[in-house]
């Protein structure tokens, strides 16, 4: 997001890039989004949606969009422009993360509403815009599976405006978060021997996340388990898995 709309995240490889195939042409389309588009015509059951956030865009600027209705009403029609312009059949909001900060440190208490009427502004746009083109368009949003930050949102109340959530059930346990101790970034169940404390210790996990939220009064066809392909990295461990640390080794990305 810059100035309150969606842009691409890389214009050059999003748009520009040439694959082979591509023309030279100045009206050719060229780069990621049209071999996606490429790929869903050889595919018509293929559907592809495009994912707006990120933990290092930072959450002021949601902050900032979702304090008004003409911001959530600016982005929310930005939205609907971008994806029927370039193929896509839905939106990701990934806010990382209301209230409490981002990659900018950014956040007020007022998002915890605010993100429920951003959500309702967004459905509502989606639904209106997929009127006008014949199609369905899908809402969903990427939300923190950790305890501290689940508690800033309110999932009862803006589940009904997304067709699921993605649950990510990772970094429950980074350098510096609750205690100083290595834990596993992405447990599928609690472990009685974790030192962290609770609600830490029984619900940062898969398992605990999932049921949270069907405790919140989520739907169960509406959550979507993400499932993280990496690891967290802990340098001067003596007795894993928890135990003191020195640092956090950089990986091999």
């Amino acid at each position: 997001m810059t100035d309150g709309v969606i842009v691409p995240g890389n214009e050059q490889r999003d748009l520009y890039d040439f694959f082979e195939g591509d023309c030279w042409e100045a009206d050719c389309k060229r780069g990621g989004y049209n071999q996606l588009n490429k790929l869903k015509a050889k595919n018509p059951h293929l559907k592809s949606m495009i994912s707006c956030g990120g933990w290092e865009m930072g959450a002021t600027r949601f902050s900032d969009m979702a304090l008004t209705q003409k911001g959530r009403t600016k982005f929310s029609d930005s939205i609907a422009k971008y994806v029927k312009e370039w193929g896509f059949d839905g939106i990701d909001i990934d806010w990382e993360f209301p209230v409490t900060a981002g990659g900018d440190g950014g956040g007020r208490p007022e998002d915890k509403q605010n993100y429920n009427l951003f959500l309702k502004t967004l459905r509502d746009t989606m639904d209106e815009a997929g009127k006008k083109d014949g199609k369905q368009y899908y809402v969903t949003a990427a939300t923190s599976a950790r305890q501290s930050d689940m508690i800033n949102v309110e999932y009862n109340n803006f589940s009904e405006y997304l067709d699921w959530i993605n649950l990510m059930t990772y970094d429950f346990h980074v350098v510096g978060l609750y205690y100083h101790g290595s834990n596993y970034n992405a447990g599928l169940y609690p472990s009685p021997n974790d030192p962290a404390p609770e609600p830490s210790k029984s619900k940062d996990n898969i398992d605990g996340a999932v049921k949270s939220l069907i405790d919140f009064g989520v739907p169960k066809e509406k959550i979507m388990v993400g499932v993280g392909s990496y690891g967290r990295g802990w340098a001067g461990v003596t007795t894993p898995p928890f135990s003191d640390y020195t640092g956090a080794p950089y990986g091999t990305w």
